[in-house]
């Protein structure tokens, strides 16, 4: 017999029946390879302040970190000034090669714990952060990130594409290994040249929790202008303090997310529009990006900073997070104006005072993938709920197009 349970209650129905909308807040997600910081160059920790500062990024992934000193530099001459002072940093791990960081607006966040997967290359970092409720002692339940930074094997020859391959395939086994992988990030260096790349199939269809590209632009990236908006490496022409030169014309750098941060349904939603390669201005293909003509937007003293900083350019993009407004205590719960039963793979809703609206129930998995809808034409109505194999799913229900309430159910 199937058995179902609630793991939380109706209360945003009523609030949306009512008018009353979630408390919402947005977080900044920055992605950008250091070029082996400090090296010979620390006082570039001066541009990293000026570019930090003008976007004031809440989660900040990066890679080619030499030293914990190097993260220290970062964590306390750059982030941490002009009035701020309360970021902070994970542990430094120290594997093969240049290492990852999550730097983390702690207003905001609480890194819960970290981890690190071992591969034959450089290790890849995973971050579990929350967001910061205050009253989390009194409300018991907050938004989890599942963040993951990545540097993956450099080169174009079939023997780095299949060392890549390598690495992601040791990313799957540990993310195969979870039982409910919610809200996943991975954002990086890929070192990959095309969306056709063995690797990079394998990070968009592979396993139990695959990614998605925010901005879905598949092709072969390198020396191509039709990308030229979005590509990541070399802001440089000219050959200094290390790295690589030839001008804006790879994708190296990308930010990918599971399905459920494309749609929202566990407390984090991409922001759409808000995803780029930051200082690219789309008029720089194989140019430096102090070049002309000048960004249209951004001043030159940032530019030339991003110049500088690394021979790669940050990736950006803007999550939305909704907050449970009875958790967070906004609103009081009143007397709640429906209830539901679950039993015998059926629901039995009673929905007083929904108005005119057509209603939709909707079951979707922890990885955001919508499994059964049903339009619920009558204003009592009792379901069939589809066979599912025991497990936590989303129960999700909207009004002509409008967004009412998600709710977690243990089915077993």
């Amino acid at each position: 017999m199937l058995r179902i349970k609630k793991i939380i209650s109706f209360g945003l129905l009523w609030l949306a029946l009512h008018g009353i909308s979630q408390a919402q807040d947005t977080a900044t997600l920055f992605c950008y390879n250091l070029l082996n910081f400090p090296g010979s160059t620390p006082e570039r920790v001066n541009d990293f302040k000026t570019i930090f500062h003008n976007l004031k990024p809440d989660l900040v992934l990066v890679n080619e970190l030499q030293t914990e000193a190097g993260a220290d530099n970062i964590l306390d001459l750059a982030i941490n000034q002009n009035g701020i002072d309360y970021y902070q940093r994970a542990a430094f791990t120290d594997g093969f090669g240049t290492e990852n960081m999550l730097f983390y607006n702690s207003r905001k966040f609480v890194l819960h714990q970290q981890k690190q997967i071992q591969t034959d290359l450089r290790q890849i970092n995973e971050y579990l952060v929350y967001v910061n409720d205050p009253e989390l002692s009194v409300h018991q339940d907050t938004i989890f990130l599942d963040l993951f930074s990545a540097h993956l094997k450099a080169g174009n020859q079939p023997d780095d594409e299949q060392k890549r391959l390598n690495e992601v395939t040791d990313f799957h086994d540990h993310l195969d290994q979870k039982a409910q992988g919610v809200n996943i990030i991975f954002g990086g260096d890929f070192n990959v040249y095309n969306s056709n790349e063995p690797g990079y199939q394998l990070l968009l269809s592979g396993g139990n929790y695959p990614l998605t590209d925010p901005i879905d632009m598949p092709g072969t990236w390198h020396a191509n202008p039709a990308f030229s908006a979005i590509h990541t490496q070399s802001p440089r022409t000219t050959a200094f303090g290390g790295g690589v030169t030839g001008g804006i014309d790879d994708r190296f750098d990308q930010i990918l997310v599971t399905a459920d941060v494309m749609n929202g349904t566990n407390g984090v939603t991409y922001v759409p529009g808000s995803y780029e390669a930051f200082g690219n201005d789309g008029q720089h293909f194989n140019d430096a990006i102090t070049d002309p003509p000048g960004h249209p937007t951004l001043p030159t003293a940032l530019i030339e900073a991003l110049h500088d900083m690394s021979d790669h350019l940050p990736v950006i993009m803007k999550l939305k997070l909704d907050y449970d407004p009875i958790a967070a205590g906004i609103a009081d719960e009143p007397k709640v104006p429906v209830s539901y039963t679950l039993s015998n793979g059926q629901i039995r809703l009673q929905l007083n005072n929904q108005g005119s609206d057509e209603l939709t129930l909707e079951l979707i998995n922890l990885a955001g993938q919508s499994l059964w809808r049903e339009v619920l034409a009558h204003p009592d109505p009792v379901v069939d709920l589809p066979d599912l194999t025991g497990g936590v799913y989303l129960l999700k229900l909207s009004a002509t197009g409008r967004y009412l309430f998600s709710e977690k159910i243990l089915i077993h």
